[in-house]
């Protein structure tokens, strides 16, 4: 595909408001569709997803002279960015922390203006709970992220960073949990891993993936940032730097490749065509779009069974002098895995984040929604009794449709086949986001990603 290949749409540039909703010319199903110009005068590109992904792609095609449109099925950008700007301290519900070891991401800021703040830890010997008793420290003071990173220590490093991928590894493509077993790990150690392996179980994650996490962190070294102001201020300054029409409210339906162009399809019946079609959106919500296309055996399995870790997160604001005044670092037994502070430069406590994953948060997202808040309180008391917060905000990364999940991971077996196929091209059709990303995760690997299939696509 080359720039002299069609003529271009004349795309505006309306404004944006940073709190509210985007602001263009067509937003969502107000507008005409591009269909009704698109049969003859087709665009570069479509891109699904106005994450951080979605966005950069675009940013990187527009810099070769191509143009195009991205759809998002949400009324906001940024995907699992998401900055709570309304509550003290503007908790991120997503893409929390950006990892010294994130060049690409550091850069892409650096570039657009933005500036970064350390993240300051809560106290350097925090209170650490088991069995709903306090305990200073834990247990041969290792928190549950320490004890796994104790373990995977042993196999470490992967050098270069994509050897987690690579044949050679593949002795340790097998069950986190049973790994963990050979390396002396006892079962009440396991229980609490539990609650840092950053999926759904021990037994359904390969050792591989845990592999991949454990070496970012360890080459971060627990030094992390974030954007002053929020993290969302990401997406939004990529937003300002790129000419490409954003489409929010529009959820899509089917994909349909044909000889020339790809057909971007909502239920609504409206089209949106490119010569190509950069896919961002997570496998997990992909699962309800119809794609007609000629996609191997691999791909699609990837597609259908992908997995994403359940994770659900209460946002706390507390309501009296407690806890201004000790900051905490708790990890628990109980469905709240982990009470993380959101703090000031001063070091006091804005707002705190409850934060459970995997089968605790499944276990949280089958309470009803109107009684979750109650639950929720009541853990708290459990573990620290006569604190003083309230419930602000709960974000369910597993019910959310456009997300299926915090962050995807691969099962024993998986890498060999799903990994080659998510990060090759498939005719029109090219994959982005963080869960194809190989040498790295999170918004690093959004980044990554995009630039993956930017080049396969213009070369």
């Amino acid at each position: 595909m080359s720039p002299d290949l069609l003529d271009r749409l004349p795309i505006s540039k309306p404004a944006y408001s940073r709190r509210g909703f985007l602001k263009r010319t067509v937003v969502g199903l107000a507008a005409a569709p591009l269909a009704c110009v698109q049969e003859e005068l087709p665009l570069d590109f479509v891109i699904v997803g106005a994450g951080v992904a979605g966005l950069y792609s675009a940013l990187l095609l527009e810099e070769k002279g191509f143009r195009g449109v991205i759809v998002e099925a949400r009324d906001r950008i940024g995907g699992r960015i998401w900055t709570l700007d309304q509550l003290p301290g503007q908790p991120e519900a997503g893409g929390r922390l950006i990892g010294a070891s994130n060049s690409r991401l550091r850069g892409l800021c650096e570039r657009l203006g933005l500036s970064l703040t350390p993240v300051p830890s809560a106290a350097s010997e925090p209170l650490r709970y088991r069995d709903r008793q306090p305990l200073t420290p834990w247990p041969n003071g290792q928190t549950p992220i320490n004890l796994l990173d104790g373990y995977l220590g042993q196999l470490l490093p992967l050098e270069p960073s994509t050897a987690w991928t690579s044949p050679d590894a593949s002795q340790f493509d097998r069950p986190l949990g049973e790994l963990l077993r050979d390396l002396g790990a006892s079962e009440r150690e396991l229980a609490l891993i539990e609650a840092a392996a950053g999926a759904n179980e021990l037994c359904s994650t390969s050792t591989l993936s845990a592999l991949r996490d454990a070496q970012l962190r360890r080459e971060d070294a627990g030094r992390y940032a974030r954007i002053a102001g929020g993290n969302s201020r990401l997406p939004e300054a990529l937003y300002e730097a790129i000419e490409s029409t954003i489409f929010t409210h529009t959820p899509i339906a089917e994909i349909r490749q044909r000889r020339d162009r790809v057909v971007v399809r909502t239920p609504d019946g409206f089209e949106y065509a490119g010569r190509v079609a950069i896919i961002t959106a997570p496998f997990a919500a992909l699962r309800n779009v119809t794609i007609f296309a000629d996609l191997d055996a691999p791909i699609r399995d990837a597609i259908d069974h992908l997995p994403y870790t359940a994770l659900t997160q209460a946002f706390l604001i507390p309501a009296g002098s407690q806890l201004h005044q000790r900051p905490p670092d708790i990890w628990t037994d109980t469905d709240i895995e982990r009470i993380t502070p959101f703090l000031n430069d001063a070091g006091t406590i804005q707002s705190l984040m409850a934060w459970s994953d995997g089968a605790a948060a499944e276990r949280l997202d089958d309470v009803p929604r109107e009684e979750l808040s109650g639950r929720i309180l009541a853990l708290l008391e459990a573990i620290q009794p006569d604190t003083e917060v309230d419930v602000a905000q709960i974000v369910s990364w597993d019910t959310d449709p456009w997300a299926g999940g915090s962050q995807a991971y691969f099962g024993p077996g998986q890498i060999r086949d799903f990994v080659p196929a998510m990060t090759r091209p498939h005719g029109r059709l090219y994959f982005a986001g963080s869960h194809t990303a190989v040498g790295s995760a999170g918004m690093e690997g959004a980044l990554e990603s995009a630039e993956r299939a930017v080049e396969q696509a213009t070369t």
